[in-house]
């Protein structure tokens, strides 16, 4: 299963919905695709959308799917690289009106350029190749909250 999130963003990302409507029209795609597509106002032709979803179903998502497509926002990325998975990111641009500055596509490419943890599209030439060359994500994340909370824990009882 393929998942793609655009976020809650109020302005459309009708980009990344045509990209992968182009790429299932270049390719044979059987697979499941799963989209929440926020604000977008593009239509697919090949997989159905649903604009919003609660936060525990895009987790779920994320756990099964085989691939994740996220726009730009760490707050949709993250949860992805918290699985061990690497997301394929595709920032928001203010050139196409998906945002009012290019913020996504700066931080997505420090992400990239420093922690070699996402798959940063620019292009659509970058959208097909990361697809056809994406057998599973993986990642070398580490989440490392539940050692944070074991310390913290340790930290509060020694102050007794």
């Amino acid at each position: 299963m393929i998942f793609i999130t655009v976020g809650t963003h109020e302005q459309p990302f009708d980009r990344l919905l045509k990209y992968m409507d182009r790429f299932i029209d270049e390719n044979d795609i059987a697979e499941e695709i799963i989209c929440q597509s926020g604000y977008s106002t593009y239509m697919p032709r090949n997989f159905k959308v649903t604009s919003f979803l609660k936060h525990t179903e895009i987790l779920n998502y994320i756990d099964e799917a085989r691939l994740v497509i996220t726009h730009g926002g760490p707050s949709s990325f993250i949860p992805v690289l918290a699985k061990g998975k690497e997301p394929i990111v595709v920032p928001r641009k203010a050139m196409y009106s998906e945002h009012v500055n290019n913020h996504q596509v700066d931080f997505c490419r420090k992400v990239n350029d420093t922690q070699h943890t996402i798959k940063l599209i620019e292009n659509y030439s970058d959208f097909k190749n990361a697809l056809l060359n994406k057998k599973k994500h993986t990642s070398s994340f580490t989440s490392h909250n539940r050692q944070f909370c074991d310390n913290l824990e340790q930290l509060i009882r020694g102050l007794k």
